[in-house]
């Protein structure tokens, strides 16, 4: 209750926690808990074999099952952060089926028991390790394709964001897609226009806002107030920006489509490595 109220008396936080964010299908929750999942399920059924009727853990059983239970049929915009509520139920229960059920029929486990449950535990997010490496392996395709950030940085892009940090002001605003706007703040201390696909206020309207920049189809006046109501001062021109330009397609097809990159109406070339740029802003 003092989280839902802190959340939504604050606008900001509202608005964030407005944004419709997808729930993962179970399997994934399946994969990522694990052996801590599944000890919590044999816990539960090692205490509903015991008696039909309800018993002391019943409350903890119906506890875990709600909790699941809230992720998907809650009416809420993001009902997946509710999955923290499993968490507490979930490791009673599986911490008493360690100690009572594992340990005393598995002579290895018992032996050694902090080193049995380091190694599953470490093998346990099996989904989320997969995907990392794949993630790892696909970085551009996914920052570019998939609304997610890139792991890791360009070597021109750390060039230009250092520029940025010797060169802007502390109140002066970059404007870039969300794929480096997720690492200037940190590397600059700056602010962006837009920082995430979806922790961002009203990024669905701004990200609409800067494809027309970037295309170059907001109007002058348009764009002097935007500029001057946000203070953004300098923008990003790299292959995060361009890609934004081109319509909405499947990945497979993004190389036959051009480009439509148009931001010399805005602003001038400031810096400039191989493809990528920093434009100064005119207003």
């Amino acid at each position: 209750v003092w989280q839902a109220w802190a959340i939504l008396s604050d606008p900001v936080y509202r608005a964030e926690f407005l944004l419709p964010l997808q729930t993962p299908p179970f399997w994934q929750f399946l994969l990522n808990y694990g052996i801590f999942l599944l000890l919590a399920l044999l816990a539960s059924f090692h205490f509903l074999r015991q008696s039909p009727i309800p018993n002391p853990q019943s409350l903890i059983i119906a506890w875990l099952i709600g909790a699941f239970l809230a992720v998907y049929i809650t009416p809420t915009a993001q009902p997946r952060k509710l999955i923290e509520g499993a968490h507490l139920p979930m490791c009673i229960l599986a911490a008493w089926a360690w100690h009572q059920i594992l340990l005393p029929k598995t002579v290895v486990i018992r032996r050694r028991p902090i080193f049995a449950l380091l190694l599953i535990g470490s093998i346990t997010p099996m989904f989320f390790w997969m995907s990392q490496v794949v993630d790892f392996l696909r970085s551009d395709e996914i920052a570019l394709h998939e609304g997610k950030v890139p792991f890791y940085l360009r070597e021109n892009h750390l060039r230009l964001i250092d520029w940025l940090a010797r060169n802007s002001k502390p109140d002066e605003a970059i404007l870039c897609n969300y794929q480096l706007g997720n690492y200037i703040p940190v590397l600059t201390g700056r602010r962006v226009f837009i920082a995430h696909w979806s922790g961002t206020i009203n990024v669905a309207e701004k990200f609409k806002t800067a494809r027309k920049i970037w295309r170059g189809e907001l109007s002058i006046d348009e764009a002097k107030k935007l500029f001057r109501q946000h203070k953004l001062r300098y923008a990003l021109a790299t292959f995060y920006e361009r890609h934004a330009t081109k319509p909405k397609h499947e990945p497979e097809n993004c190389d036959e489509l051009r480009e439509k990159f148009r931001f010399d109406k805005y602003g001038d070339l400031v810096f400039r490595i191989g493809d990528d740029a920093i434009y100064r802003l005119r207003w």
